[in-house]
């Protein structure tokens, strides 16, 4: 072979190797580049919060017990039900290790403690004309919340308590007298409270001094402090310097 054909022989093998060369490069950098830009995909369980399961029972309550807006002991109270009283349930949910019902009572729905509830058979019977009375007058007084406290007040521009429970009761055609010494004198005693009667404390030692309207439930609302709100009486301050229960004649 002569030089000049050996040179041209030279430069095509190295022409071809440097081509092979160059495409593995290309692939390996290609599938460098896939590698890289891999999205890395991460499983997110979303936690959705309780829903009702669909019941048809009914059951009787143990104690005097709220009707309410959602299954909370925050939310608003629709109504309150004397001890004993037939509901019938729709749906349950279950929250925090408490189980809230679904019913229908006196022809409103909202959610009960399960705590409060047992279970029965009997028909649901309406609850006592008295009783729907209190309700009213709880979801009147509820109408004020928020309203200032003012002593010697009377009207939705400040109340003090005798004159909210004055004003409550009237707006629901019931007359009650100005103070809370005279409304403890015109109701009568009661130790099986209901919704809608008078609670009475003794904060001054021997005579009454302050009244609020009985909620069911072991609440009350009144207007103390600085403004008209809902209490417990089942413990502290107001539970120290319970008196007495009163029911309107």
């Amino acid at each position: 072979m002569n030089m000049k054909a050996l040179f041209t022989a030279i430069a095509s093998s190295t022409l071809a190797l440097t081509l092979a060369f160059g495409s593995a490069k290309a692939a390996e950098n290609d599938n460098n580049t896939k590698e890289n830009t891999k999205v890395e995909t991460v499983e997110v369980t979303q936690v959705s919060n309780p829903t009702a399961t669909k019941v048809n029972s009914r059951y009787k309550t143990t104690a005097s017990l709220n009707l309410r807006s959602d299954a909370s002991t925050n939310s608003t109270v629709k109504t309150t039900v004397s001890s004993g009283t037939v509901v019938k349930a729709s749906a349950k949910k279950t929250i925090n290790n408490k189980t809230w019902y679904k019913v229908s009572v006196n022809g409103k729905q909202g959610w009960m403690s399960g705590d409060y509830l047992s279970k029965t058979s009997k028909s649901i019977t309406k609850a006592s004309a008295s009783n729907d009375s209190g309700s009213d007058i709880v979801d009147q007084a509820l109408k004020y919340i928020g309203i200032p406290y003012r002593y010697g007040g009377t009207t939705t521009s400040g109340f003090d308590c005798s004159g909210f429970t004055q004003y409550v009761f009237n707006q629901q055609g019931k007359s009650l007298t100005r103070t809370s010494r005279s409304q403890r004198s015109e109701t009568r005693y009661t130790s099986n409270p209901q919704a809608g009667d008078l609670v009475f404390f003794t904060q001054g030692g021997g005579s009454i001094d302050h009244v609020a309207i009985y909620m069911g439930d072991g609440k009350i609302v009144h207007a103390a402090g600085s403004q008209v709100q809902v209490q417990s009486i089942n413990n502290g301050y107001w539970n120290r310097y319970l008196h007495s229960y009163g029911t309107l004649n």
